[in-house]
């Protein structure tokens, strides 16, 4: 039973008064109604009219003819288990009262301290402790389809069949299925029963799929045009989205077990649509949606793109190509937004992972970042955290570069556009047209650091960028930036980063 209003109550006694007394009590507790379903004088005839009416309380005497109160009991509790049994007993039968507590019955009564008030008392008990145990059968449902639900979006090749739904309590036909995704911070399970009234939907169920996100499936009713089928379903996703005040993303009908993922994952999708259009509509269909995969192609190449400007000194160009990203993304709008902010978040680490020395102001920098853009809730907000991030990135960069001279200016970007094959500072000193001694202590002296640490620095934040970005293993990664013998690059990295490139690679590795 869902809501419990009155219990059906039956008396079971071989002594006509005492089933005479019950009777009119019944009929009369101080604040308690029950459903009165008859009385037996005996423990066969109970059974008969157990059977017929399915009380949810028998009372029954211990000591009766032909099947006494204790093989009632075990009974009962064989062909219905949620049936509570409370013993009728005198002083002298008190042994026989706690055989049957041993053996199930909810409690016993004396016949001689028996009265209306604890009749009462002890039924209000019943049906309250009716109540949590139904509460909590429900809670422990819901968590079993969540967690069967959850598991066949995380498996490969799902198997799903009607059986094996019905077995967590789903109970979908195969005839116009379909799975409604939306937001809210507070679920209340009687605004839906509320949305489900007259809406021609049926067998629905929600379960939450993450953090704020809900997903309901269910049927159409007895429904077998599609168009109508489609209104209907628009429909249940409105007055969802007025309930919750939330976009609603919808699947379209489905026609098999087998495509249950499929239908959540579009609904999904659909939902975030709303991330790219946070005001254009509330309603948003699958249909025709672009996954990621549909774009990563065309990202990659501007990743490609923005990694040569950068390796190239040229941040400033950096923000343009952004522009084109963000067009064609508000273009496409891509389902799966997760990806699309974990590729901007690789663009930008990237970036950063060329300007700066300090790895541990470095990672703390892009907890910050990541944070930043895996709450951005729409479209953009997500560009003015890039947007922003970008600008830092270049501050940093001409900041570190504003209290130079033009010839130390000049030897750094020399540096960071050729730290491959530079091999002294004499060579830069001729690039900049200085004695080398003398640009050795100028650099010193504005940079902070010799000029040999200052080539290593730029050279080790290339080798980090390759560690992470490639498969290169260690001795072509150290030829890439500059050094021809590996252990002296593995040392040296060491000595910067307090783990060799292969202890750093896999780090990240575990980390993702």
């Amino acid at each position: 039973m869902e809501h419990i209003n009155t219990l059906k109550v039956m008396i079971v006694d071989d002594e006509f008064p005492i089933r005479k007394w019950f009777s009119r009590a019944m009929k009369n507790l101080p604040d308690m109604k029950v459903d009165f379903s008859g009385a037996a004088s005996n423990g066969e005839e109970a059974l008969r009219l157990f059977r017929e009416k399915k009380p949810d309380v028998v009372f029954t005497d211990i000591k009766m003819p032909i099947m006494d109160g204790l093989s009632l009991l075990r009974q009962i509790k064989k062909e219905r288990p949620e049936t509570d049994v409370i013993i009728i007993t005198s002083y002298d039968e008190f042994a026989y009262a706690k055989e049957a507590i041993a053996q199930d019955a909810y409690d016993y009564i004396l016949k001689t301290e028996a009265n209306p008030r604890m009749l009462s008392d002890l039924l209000q008990k019943i049906q309250a402790d009716r109540k949590n145990t139904i509460h909590k059968d429900q809670l422990a449902l819901r968590f079993e389809q969540e967690i069967y639900l959850n598991g066949l979006l995380k498996e490969e090749n799902p198997d799903c069949t009607g059986e094996q739904m019905a077995s967590h309590g789903i109970y979908l036909s195969e005839h116009g299925m379909f799975a409604a995704a939306f937001c809210t911070n507070s679920f209340v399970p009687e605004k839906m029963m509320e949305i489900f009234v007259n809406s021609g939907i049926e067998n629905v169920l929600y379960y939450p799929y993450r953090k704020n996100v809900l997903i309901a499936i269910g049927n159409t009713a007895c429904i077998d045009q599609l168009a109508y089928q489609n209104q209907v379903i628009y429909q249940f996703a409105d007055k969802i989205s007025m309930c919750f005040d939330s976009a609603v993303g919808v699947s379209g009908p489905y026609y098999k077990y087998g495509h249950l993922v499929t239908m959540i994952m579009k609904s999904i999708m659909a939902l975030e649509q709303s991330f790219y259009r946070r005001n254009a509509k509330r309603i948003y269909f699958a249909q025709d949606i672009c996954g990621f995969e549909g774009v990563r192609e065309q990202l990659d190449l501007w990743e490609q793109r923005i990694a040569g400007e950068v390796k190239n000194g040229n941040i400033e160009s950096v923000p343009g190509i952004f522009e084109e990203i963000f067009g064609y993304l508000e273009e496409q709008a891509p389902g799966d937004v997760n990806a699309v902010k974990r590729f901007i978040f690789r663009i930008l680490a990237n970036i950063y992972q060329v300007y700066t020395s300090d790895r541990f102001g470095f990672a703390e920098k892009m907890g910050e970042i990541y944070r930043g853009i895996e709450q951005c809730t729409d479209f953009d907000r997500m560009k003015e955290c890039v947007y922003a991030a970008l600008g830092e990135a270049e501050d940093s960069r001409s900041g570190n570069q504003a209290h130079y001279t033009s010839y130390v200016a000049k030897a750094v970007r020399y540096i960071e556009k050729n730290y491959r094959q530079i091999g002294s500072v004499s060579e830069v000193a001729g690039e900049v047209g200085l004695n080398q001694d003398y640009l050795f202590h100028l650099f010193k002296n504005e940079t902070g650091v010799t000029f040999s640490e200052f080539l290593n620095s730029t050279r080790m934040n290339r080798a980090i960028w390759l560690l992470n970005n490639t498969q290169l293993k260690s001795y072509e990664i150290a030829e890439q930036v500059g050094y021809s013998n590996q252990a002296y690059f593995s040392r040296l990295f060491k000595q910067k980063f307090q783990m060799t490139p292969y202890e750093f690679r896999n780090m990240k590795r575990k980390q993702e």
